[in-house]
């Protein structure tokens, strides 16, 4: 069964998205929009701030690494099965995220 990959590179405000409390609420509010099953999660803060975190799902992950310094951050979403529901989180993380830009790849991996 093909699963669908989709890479964000998104470029917010600077000093945005530094803090693990508002990134999990930012990857698990887009996991439940998109009717993905989550599994557990697990984040990492950095000081003075960033954040790396997965919540792993059945249908596989999303993941997030954040540089609010920078107001860089690169997103993974990777599901099996409805190719719809990775495209619903994406568009819930953009939506939530609302970047200066981004560039968002999609790769169907068999």
């Amino acid at each position: 069964m093909a699963s669908t990959h989709i890479l964000l590179d998104v470029q917010c405000k600077q000093g945005e998205w530094g803090k693990e409390a508002e990134v999990s609420t930012l990857l698990n509010d887009a996991v439940v929009h998109a009717e993905l099953k989550k599994v557990n999660e697990t984040f990492h803060q950095f000081t003075p701030a960033g954040v790396t975190g997965v919540v792993l799902l059945s249908e596989s992950h999303v993941c997030v690494h954040t540089w609010p310094e920078t107001g860089k951050l690169a997103i993974d979403i990777f599901a099996c099965g409805d190719p719809a529901k990775a495209e619903r989180c994406s568009d819930a993380l953009i939506k939530s995220l609302a970047p200066h830009t981004y560039v968002k790849k999609v790769v169907t991996r068999v």
